[in-house]
């Protein structure tokens, strides 16, 4: 499906996965990863890593992170440039801060360039960072 040319709505639940949009916003393809973090096992203030897989159909696509609704801080960069033809990429974004009975949503914007792809969105965890100072003895 060429996200930049449709305007599609997938419903679809795994997990607490509540809506996968590919969706035209603000004239320029977009697509959007809505869930609850307590449907991740998450049962405090939670940190989400984002991805979303794309394929560009030309030279150059540049793509921006949105928050799609509060609360928790978005971490991304400003703007991502894909140079290239027929390359996929997987771009990530950070939202930290996330309650765990909030629901939320992120989103992946076209801000110009050439047609793309949209392939998957995905959600996790960051991994545990142990502190090697600590000792449990």
């Amino acid at each position: 499906m060429s996200a930049a040319l449709s305007s599609n709505n997938t419903k679809k639940v795994a997990g607490s996965l509540t809506a996968a949009d590919c969706r035209t916003q603000d004239g320029r393809a977009a697509v959007s990863h809505h869930f609850q973090a307590n449907g991740y096992g998450s049962t405090g203030i939670g940190t989400f890593i984002f991805s979303f897989t794309v394929q560009t159909l030309g030279e150059e696509t540049r793509f921006t992170f949105g928050p799609g609704t509060p609360p928790g801080t978005l971490i991304t960069p400003g703007s991502v440039g894909i140079h290239g033809s027929s390359r996929t990429f997987t771009l990530t974004a950070t939202l930290a801060g996330l309650p765990a009975d909030a629901e939320a949503s992120t989103f992946l914007q076209q801000t110009s360039g050439a047609p793309w792809r949209w392939f998957q969105t995905a959600v996790r965890v960051p991994p545990p960072v142990l502190d090697p100072t600590i000792s449990s003895a």
